[in-house]
């Protein structure tokens, strides 16, 4: 028996394990010699949805990361959040919301939540793949929430200076 028949087995048990193994197995598709199960989103959602209502951290993101990107559904960036924010304890989870959160997707724009979100992503993790990078090419692929959080208080220091600027050249 192989392992995606043992996997799915357990996954109609309620394993955890299995549920997140056949979820990633859906989402990414198997095509080897011995099977072949073809990629099928709306199942991996539905295995990840399962695995995470046991709290499950990791299915938990990728159900995130889903509705962020869009696969397998249309891009959510509220639901995305939602399943970010009840995952906050994983600093993957924390960094992407306070992304979300700094340019006010899918929730309300807040830069001093995204912050407070970023300092508490670097106290749990200290290098995190930034959802900016497949967003936007220009931001780094790999950047410390230490960094987001310093990028975050040079942009209102040089806001401050403009309108500081513009104060001073506004006709009397």
């Amino acid at each position: 028996m192989g392992a995606f028949i043992r996997y799915r087995l357990a996954a109609e048990m309620g394993y955890r394990t299995a549920l997140a193994n056949i979820g990633y197995i859906y989402e990414h598709g198997i095509e080897d010699e011995k099977m072949q199960v073809p990629v099928d989103l709306s199942r991996a959602m539905h295995f990840y949805e399962l695995c995470a209502q046991q709290n499950d951290a990791v299915c938990r993101r990728r159900l995130g990361d889903m509705y962020y990107y869009g696969h397998g559904v249309l891009i959510n960036y509220t639901a995305a959040a939602q399943q970010y924010r009840l995952n906050l304890n994983d600093p993957q989870s924390c960094f992407n919301l306070a992304w979300l959160t700094e340019r006010g997707l899918g929730v309300t724009q807040d830069r001093e939540e995204a912050r407070h979100l970023y300092a508490r992503a670097s106290s749990l993790g200290p290098r995190l793949r930034s959802l900016a990078y497949e967003a936007s090419p220009s931001e780094f692929s790999e950047m410390p929430a230490q960094m987001m959080t310093a990028k975050l208080e040079l942009q209102d220091e040089v806001c401050l200076c403009i309108r500081s600027l513009l104060a001073l050249l506004a006709p009397c």
